[in-house]
């Protein structure tokens, strides 16, 4: 459950999502995205 919150402060506020889910080219879009 931690791992949620984690992964949102992370991306500041950017869709709860799993960072170990999400594939590693998906999360780095997310970045680019923001």
């Amino acid at each position: 459950m931690t791992g949620k919150a984690e992964g949102t402060s992370r991306t500041g506020g950017a869709p709860l999502i799993h960072p170990e889910t999400v594939d590693e080219d998906a999360f780095k879009m997310l970045e680019l995205a923001l």
